[in-house]
C-alpha cells in the first residue's frame, strides 16, 4: 500500500512541476498533428476528446517485438497476454473489455465478429507503422457499432522516398524475428510491401509459435483524386498452454486472416471518400493438441467472411464541416460450433476430414451525420447514428464534444456520448465442457461522460481528463461460486466506471537543451473503479479491469552513438480468479490479483544506415500473467539489427 500512495505521490509532484514549468513558456509555433477522433480529420489540438498518439519514434526505441507489447505502455489501455510477444493479447480501454474495442488498419474497420481475442490478427509488424492513434471512450457514433469503449487506428508507413528497410533479431526461447519492408515511389504513385516471420520453441512446453505477416498498400493519384489500395494477410500457428480452462493444457490453435481494401478520395470543399473492405478469418481450436481423451471427436472450426462499405461526404461551408455518412456491413459466420445447423454439411478450408454443420449472418447498416464548428475560441463536435441490425432492430448512438481554447497552448473540454455494441458469435453461441454461450443476449448500451483539459507548447503534450461511463446490459461470462463447472454469458443490469487519466510527454532535449543526455520521458497515471448493481457472481471479464496504472518512459544518451530507452510498468488489477491445482486438476479458491512491475529496456546504437540493439523485456523476471492460470515468460533477452536504405 505505502508503495502505492509513493508512486501516486512522486508522479503527482512531477506533473505539478512540469505543468508550472510550461505555463511560464510564451506561446510557440507548433508542428500540426492531425487524429482521426470524429469522421472529419481535425488537429489534435483542437479535439474535444483525448487521443494517445504512439509517433514511429517512439515505436523505434521500444524493447518490443508486437503491437501488443507497445500498447502495454500506453495510458489508459489493458493489454491482456495469454501468448507471449503478441500470440494472443485482449486489448481494452478505460475499464472495457477486448469485445468493446475497435481495431482500425489506416481507418477500415477490421475487428472480429467472432471474439475479441482474435482483433489483434493483424497482417502488420511493428516496423511497418508509422504511428498508432487510441481514442479513449466511446466511438460508437463515429466508427459504429463496438468502439464501445474506444477506438485503436494503426497507420502503416508511407516513404516519400524509395527505401528498403531489413530486420532480423533473435534471443532466448527459440526465438527469431525476420523481415524486410521497402517504398517504391513515382510522380502518382506509392507502393508499401512488407513481409515478416516471427517464431519461438516457447518458453515452456506448448508455448511455441510461428507469426508470418505479408502486407501491401498502394496510392494512386488520377484525375484529381487518391486511390488506396491495400491488402495483407497474417498466419499464426501457436501452442495454447491452458489459454481458456487450465483444465486442458495441451491446447494449440491456428488462425489465418486476410485482408483488403480499396478506397478513393476526391474534391476538396466537398469532399467524398467512399470504400470497399472485405476481411476473413479462419480459425482451428484443438482442445488437445496431442493425445486427445476418447470423448473428443472433432477440432473447433470457423471461417468468418467480413464484407463491408462506407461512404462519406463532408461539406465545407462558412458553419463548419457537415460529414453524412454511410457503413453496410455483413458478417458471415461458418462453423462446427457456434450458429445454427445447416442441412447439408460443407467442407472445411485447407482441413482434411473436417466439415462446417453449423452458421449465422448478420447484415448491420449505420447512417452517420456529424458537424464540426469554430467559433472564436470555441470547438463543437456533434453527431447521431443510426444502427440497423437483423436480431436487434434500430438503434441510435450519438452525443456532442466541446472544447475551449484559453490559450495557444491550453484546451478546455468536455463530451457526452451514447455507445453501442452488439454480442460477438462466442457470446452467443459458444458451448464447450466449460463455456455456455447465450443466444438471447441483447447488445450491451452505455452513456459516457467525460471533462479535462489539454496542453501543449514547444517541449509537451499533456492530458488531465476526468471520465464517467453507465453501462446497461453489459456482457460478461459468470459463474454464481468457484465451485460451478461452468462459465455462461448474461447482460448484467447495470455497470458503472469512474475514472482519471493523467499523461504527459515531455521532450527534454527541447526543455533542457540539446547538451542534456535525456531525450523525452512519458509519464501516465490511470484509475479506474467498476461497480455493479446486479446478484453477486464471479466475473470473468468485465470486473477484472486494472484499477491503478503508472508508466513511466525515458529516453537517453549514454555515449556517442549509444542511446538507451527504459520503459516501467505498474499494475494493479481488481477482482479476483478462481485458482487452479495442476496436480489435482481441481479449481480451487478466489484470490485476488497480484501487482504486477514490469521493466523492459533497450540499448541501441545508430550508425548512418542500420541500428543494432539489445533489449531485454520484463527485465525484474517477475510473475506478470494477465490472464489467470496463464503462464508467461520472465526476463526474456534478444539481440538484433536494422537497416534502412535510400535509393
Amino acid at each position: 500500500m505505502f508503495g502505492k500512495i509513493l508512486n501516486h505521490v512522486i508522479f503527482a509532484i512531477f506533473f505539478t512541476t512540469v505543468t508550472s514549468v510550461a505555463k511560464d513558456t510564451n506561446t510557440v509555433k507548433m508542428n500540426p498533428i492531425t487524429v482521426t477522433a470524429s469522421r472529419v480529420p481535425a488537429l489534435y489540438s483542437e479535439t474535444a476528446r483525448v487521443v494517445t498518439i504512439i509517433d514511429q519514434q517512439q515505436i523505434e526505441n521500444a524493447a518490443v517485438q508486437s503491437i501488443s507489447d507497445l500498447l502495454e505502455f500506453s495510458s489508459g489501455i489493458d493489454v491482456r497476454q495469454r501468448g507471449s510477444l503478441g500470440v494472443q493479447s485482449d486489448i481494452s480501454i478505460r475499464g472495457g473489455s477486448a469485445d468493446q474495442t475497435m481495431i482500425l488498419l489506416n481507418g477500415i474497420n477490421v475487428t472480429d465478429s467472432q471474439t475479441g481475442h482474435h482483433n489483434m490478427n493483424i497482417p502488420v509488424d511493428l516496423e511497418s507503422i508509422s504511428r498508432i492513434e487510441i481514442l479513449q471512450g466511446s466511438g460508437s457514433r463515429v466508427f459504429g457499432p463496438n468502439a464501445f469503449s474506444g477506438a485503436i487506428n494503426i497507420i502503416t508507413k508511407a516513404s516519400k522516398t524509395n527505401q528498403l528497410a531489413i530486420n532480423a533479431s533473435g534471443g532466448e526461447y527459440g526465438y527469431v524475428n525476420t523481415g524486410f519492408n521497402g517504398t517504391i515511389n513515382t510522380s502518382f504513385s506509392s507502393t508499401f510491401l512488407s513481409v515478416s516471420n516471427q517464431k519461438s520453441d516457447g518458453f515452456i512446453d506448448n508455448t511455441d509459435f510461428k507469426t508470418l505477416n505479408i502486407y501491401t498498400k498502394h496510392e494512386q493519384s488520377l484525375f484529381d483524386s487518391k486511390f488506396v489500395v491495400q491488402a495483407g494477410h497474417n498466419d499464426k500457428q501457436f501452442g495454447a498452454n491452458s489459454f481458456y480452462t487450465p483444465k486442458y493444457p495441451n491446447q494449440f490453435e491456428h488462425t489465418r486472416s486476410s485482408f483488403a481494401s480499396l478506397q478513393m478520395e476526391t474534391g476538396n470543399k466537398l469532399k467524398f471518400t467512399p470504400s470497399v473492405y472485405y476481411r476473413r478469418h479462419q480459425d482451428r481450436f484443438e482442445l488437445f493438441r496431442s493425445n486427445p481423451a476418447d470423448w473428443y471427436t472433432s477440432h473447433n472450426y470457423h471461417v468468418t467472411n467480413t464484407y463491408g462499405a462506407q461512404a462519406n461526404l463532408s461539406y465545407t461551408s462558412y458553419i463548419g464541416i457537415t460529414n453524412i455518412g454511410l457503413d453496410y456491413r455483413l458478417e458471415k459466420l461458418l462453423s462446427n460450433k457456434l450458429g445454427y445447423s445447416i442441412s447439408e454439411p460443407k467442407e472445411v478450408p485447407f482441413e482434411e476430414n473436417a466439415f462446417f454443420d453449423k452458421e449465422y449472418q448478420r447484415n448491420l447498416t449505420t447512417i452517420f451525420i456529424e458537424h464540426n464548428a469554430y467559433i472564436n475560441d470555441f470547438t463543437l463536435s456533434g453527431g447521431l447514428a443510426l444502427n440497423y441490425s437483423d436480431d436487434y432492430g434500430t438503434n441510435y448512438t450519438g452525443g456532442i464534444d466541446l472544447a475551449y481554447k484559453i490559450n495557444d497552448n491550453t484546451n478546455l473540454f468536455t463530451s457526452v456520448n451514447n455507445t453501442l455494441r452488439l454480442p460477438t458469435y462466442t457470446d452467443l453461441f459458444y458451448t464447450s465442457p466449460t463455456n455456455i454461450g447465450n443466444p438471447e443476449l441483447l447488445p450491451e448500451k452505455a452513456y459516457s461522460f467525460e471533462t479535462g483539459m489539454k496542453h501543449r507548447n514547444a517541449f509537451m503534450r499533456s492530458t488531465v481528463s476526468g471520465f464517467l461511463r453507465l453501462g446497461k446490459d453489459l456482457i460478461d461470462w459468470i459463474k454464481n461460486n468457484p465451485a460451478d463447472d461452468k462459465w455462461t454469458t448474461k447482460n448484467l443490469t447495470e455497470l458503472t466506471t469512474v475514472g482519471f487519466d493523467v499523461l504527459s510527454y515531455v521532450y527534454l532535449e527541447k526543455l533542457l537543451g540539446t547538451s542534456s543526455p535525456f531525450n523525452y520521458i512519458n509519464i501516465s497515471y490511470t484509475f479506474i473503479s467498476n461497480s455493479k448493481s446486479s446478484d453477486e457472481y464471479i466475473s470473468y471479464y468485465v470486473m477484472d479491469n486494472l484499477r491503478h496504472k503508472l508508466t513511466f518512459a525515458i529516453n537517453h544518451d549514454i555515449y556517442a552513438g549509444l542511446k538507451a530507452d527504459w520503459k516501467f510498468s505498474y499494475q494493479d488489477r481488481n477482482g479476483t480468479y478462481t485458482s487452479f491445482n495442476s496436480t489435482t486438476m481441481q479449481s480451487g479458491v478466489e484470490k485476488p490479483y497480484n501487482d504486477m512491475f514490469i521493466l523492459d529496456a533497450k540499448l541501441y546504437y545508430n550508425f548512418e544506415s542500420f541500428t543494432i540493439f539489445a533489449e531485454a523485456s520484463n527485465i525484474l523476471d517477475n510473475q506478470v500473467a494477465d490472464v489467470p492460470n496463464v503462464a508467461v515468460p520472465g526476463r526474456w533477452i534478444r539481440l538484433g539489427l536494422k537497416t534502412n536504405l535510400e535509393f
